[in-house]
């Protein structure tokens, strides 16, 4: 099980297990533990780092500067020059990774430092490879076998009572290799053993003390992988002996994981087989799709302890021959087009060989990570992806979570969404690029939460980002003004002090008028004189608890008393004119009446 390792400035940490990615910090030494031909990282953090160098067997213990980040912005993500095609290097802030892509078995016994830009060491740390394969190293009751060198298996404690022999392979149930009857003590002769299957041999041989019984692989070695054999008295209900058998080919190819052995284009093009003899000599060869084995190159034995140089018969390979491993590396023409095609490497007779699928692959690198958290305390990530490639397109994007800089737990893979389009480069290849995201429900507790993120295929994982939670502060303040005058907009905002906003920030609203922290009241109006708005505000769920403060706000209208109008005269003066007129022309009338009477009577 891969284990990531976080360790705080001045915690001294001793490392036990193989890691695949392993952060260290100031002032720690400590030993890392990989499997060679594995692409581990290691990444320095807590300053900037200005550069990454070397010390071991390999520079005959003088410090070799391997990388430089010196010339990286402050912040931002940047490549690091690098002085050897072994390593790659990147610097994001305070955050730098080394990764390693070749020759990982290299930098055994050697120390990786990592200094500050002022180049005052800070991180020294040292490497120890582990042979690959390591196939029993996390199973119980487990032994490795050579195919061609195999180990017996030693059964004992049954010296008065018959045992038998099983085996029991994948998806097939368990069946009878051989018996061996009890052993006659007093003669100290072999006792007899029967076997049911010539690919294997028993012998057992016992005194008064004890028993033993030896059960040696004699052919089809390789038919063992992944089964489990047994000794047993036929009347126990627990064998003697029970081990699960992983067969190691004798010639092998370490890195081939579920038949295929994955390179990096234009970067990790290394394949390693190992497992021959010094007498023994080898060849390397290929075989494209739908087309017949070609010969790589042909390498000699190493019996005066001097290997000869390989035969290469294709220029666009290398080889190396070593007492117990060759390396055939990818030097030229176009990585693409080996894809699916088949690598083996075998003694001359073929007798013994390991061959293993060609997977073409790109690796991807998160760059431009960010993380925002909202007023829900639900947290989203995001990264982008420049450039991948994975034969069939099975690129995975992962998200870590640390809520102590220490532990580390996986973010759900339904929280993680990538989306990817495909896009051709200046060469004609295809490959993808887009972006990831993740989103993540937090607590209310003030903390810092940090992620990491990881592309596959790619360099392992790397860190990403913090997100830290902090409460507001209590006081509330407002840019209401004293007075508004009738008639006019009212327009004002409610929010934390300056410098206590916290985060995610608090959820401020005017209670019974607005969700926001706006109060908005278009043409002011005298009744609302005197009106008192509270603004409040809550930090997660609204609960008492949550409601953090309040700020009351009173509305006072501005307006003015209106004049009393002034009498009016003009329509008194008309009135009063007219009803003079009036009785003007009454008279008139009456005394021209009055004439006409008279005269008719003096008539």
């Amino acid at each position: 099980m891969e284990q990531t390792v976080l360790v705080f400035c001045c915690f001294t940490v001793c490392f036990t297990q193989v890691d695949s990615s392993t952060v260290m910090r100031c002032s720690v030494n400590a030993t890392f533990h990989f499997v060679e031909d594995q692409t581990p990282n290691i990444t320095c953090s807590g300053f900037p780092v200005g550069y990454w160098s070397l010390t071991g067997p390999p520079t005959g213990g003088q410090e070799l500067r391997i990388g430089d980040c010196s010339s990286c912005a402050p912040v931002g993500a940047c490549s690091c020059k690098t002085n050897t095609t072994d390593y790659s290097i990147t610097r994001n802030g305070d955050i730098s990774t080394l990764f390693f892509v070749d020759n990982l078995s290299g930098n055994n016994r050697s120390t990786i430092t990592c200094s500050r830009e002022d180049n005052n060491t800070c991180v020294t740390s040292t490497i120890n490879i582990i042979k690959a394969p390591v196939l029993c190293q996390h199973a119980n009751n487990c032994i490795e076998i050579v195919e061609d060198q195999p180990t017996p298996i030693t059964c004992q404690g049954a010296q008065d009572k018959d045992i038998y022999w099983s085996v029991t392979r994948p998806s097939t149930p368990e069946n009878r290799i051989g018996n061996c009857s009890k052993c006659a003590t007093k003669s100290h002769l072999p006792c007899t053993c029967h076997t049911h299957n010539g690919d294997y041999s028993i012998t057992r041989t016992g005194d008064k003390t004890t028993a033993v019984s030896i059960l040696q692989f004699v052919n089809n070695v390789a038919t063992n992988d992944n089964s489990t054999i047994k000794c047993s008295a036929p009347e126990d209900n627990q064998p003697l002996v029970s081990v699960s058998i992983k067969v190691i080919p004798a010639y092998r190819l370490p890195a081939c994981n579920n038949s295929k052995v994955a390179l990096y284009e234009n970067s990790n093009r290394r394949i390693r087989c190992e497992g021959m003899e010094l007498s023994q000599d080898m060849y390397w060869s290929i075989t494209y799709p739908n087309m017949t084995e070609h010969t790589v190159a042909e390498c000699g034995n190493c019996e005066n302890e001097m290997c000869p140089q390989c035969d290469v018969k294709i220029d666009d390979f290398s080889v190396e021959r070593n007492q117990t491993f060759s390396v055939l590396r990818m030097t030229a023409g176009n990585d693409r087009d080996k894809e699916g095609a088949i690598v083996k490497c075998s003694k001359l007779n073929n007798a013994t060989n390991h061959q293993c699928q060609l997977s073409i692959r790109y690796p991807g690198a998160p760059e431009n990570s960010s993380l925002v958290v909202d007023s829900n305390f639900t947290v989203t990530g995001r990264v982008q992806v420049n450039k991948v490639y994975e034969p069939d397109g099975s690129v995975a994007c992962l998200w870590y979570h640390s809520p102590d800089n220490v532990s580390i737990e996986d973010v759900p893979t339904s929280a993680i969404h990538l989306n990817l389009f495909s896009f051709t480069d200046d060469n004609g290849l295809e490959y993808l690029r887009g972006t990831c995201t993740m989103t993540m429900q937090l607590n209310a507790s003030e903390m810092t939460h940090y992620f990491h993120v990881e592309i596959q295929p790619g360099g392992g994982r790397t860190f990403a980002d913090t997100v830290t939670i902090v409460k507001p502060g209590p006081n509330l303040t407002t840019t209401c003004p004293d007075y508004v005058t009738e008639g006019s907009d009212l327009t004002c905002e409610c929010s934390h002090c300056t410098a206590q906003h916290g985060n995610p920030p608090a959820t401020i609203s005017w209670r019974d008028v607005t969700g926001t922290a706006v109060l908005h009241l278009p043409s002011v109006h005298r009744n609302l004189n005197g009106t008192e708005f509270v603004c409040t505000s809550v930090w997660g769920e609204e609960t008492p608890d949550g409601v953090l403060s309040s700020e009351n706000y009173t509305l006072l209208v501005a307006y003015d008393e209106p004049e009393p109008e002034p009498f009016p005269w003009v329509v008194v003066a008309v009135v009063v004119g007219a009803t003079v007129l009036v009785i003007i022309i009454v008279i008139a009338i009456v005394v021209v009446v009055y004439r006409r009477r008279g005269n008719i009577v003096m008539t």
